[in-house]
């Protein structure tokens, strides 16, 4: 990431998800603070000697009367705003108890990327906007590598919930289509990583995504990741890899 010439704040970002609707929470900035009526991520600053997690536990309860009991890693942005250079730690969470209570004076609704024109008409701040589109990502993806690959790919697809097939070429988008599959094109949205400053470097083009080349690779184990990242393995890897900062998983055929 690039070193700022200007103090960097750290914030905390939580991504909260019901995982029944897989609604997603967004709050506006109350009067006071810059960009009042803006919508965001709820979160906050870190304080001294607080995780992020931590962090988000502390700012949600204090915002919105929220719990949250679990979190993990998504991928860090940094935008220099006038008023202060931000380091932004978007942590997921579908972990939490209570309802939402307008704690500061702020307005806070449910969302689904879907909500177009609710989007639409919301004052978003110039992160959170990129961030939605990075919410509905598919938790699986399937990877074909050859012609029996495509229809292995179709079939664990078919079977296994949050799963999509990754087409690399016209041939796979094709298949996909004709098999009424839901298909993400990688040379539309995502690339391959082999190293940190390779996914680096795609976040700066403005890629979406990424998966990890290596088996066993450590891209989502630092935790300060600037992309979504997918590393390989199952679905029965999926939890693990959330955990160690993952978006998700991906299994070759």
């Amino acid at each position: 990431m690039k070193v700022p010439d200007r103090p960097v704040t750290e914030v905390a970002v939580a991504v909260v998800i019901d995982p029944q609707s897989g609604k997603f929470l967004l709050g506006s900035r109350p009067e006071g603070k810059p960009y009042a009526g803006y919508w965001e991520f709820p979160g906050g600053k870190l304080e001294k000697g607080e995780s992020v997690h931590e962090a988000l536990v502390r700012e949600l309860r204090e915002e919105l009367d929220l719990t949250i009991t679990d979190s993990v890693p998504w991928f860090v942005m940094e935008h220099d705003y006038p008023h202060a250079y931000v380091r932004l730690h978007f942590r997921r969470s579908w972990a939490f108890s209570g309802t939402p209570k307008a704690l500061e004076n702020q307005t806070f609704c449910w969302c689904t990327a879907e909500d177009t024109g609710t989007l639409a008409a919301m004052k978003l701040l110039p992160m959170d906007a990129l961030v939605i589109s990075r919410i509905v990502l598919p938790a699986v993806l399937a990877v074909p590598e050859s012609s029996a690959g495509l229809t292995k790919a179709a079939d664990f697809v078919r079977h296994t919930k949050g799963a999509a097939f990754l087409a690399e070429d016209d041939t796979a988008l094709q298949f996909a289509a004709e098999k009424g599959l839901p298909v993400v094109d990688l040379r539309e949205t995502g690339c391959w990583a082999a190293t940190d400053a390779e996914a680096d470097e795609a976040a700066a083009d403005g890629v979406t995504y990424a998966l990890c080349v290596n088996p066993g690779t450590d891209l989502v184990s630092h935790h300060r990741n600037r992309l979504p990242l997918y590393a390989e393995g199952s679905p029965e890897t999926l939890t693990e890899s959330l955990r160690a900062g993952a978006h998700g998983v991906y299994c070759r055929f």
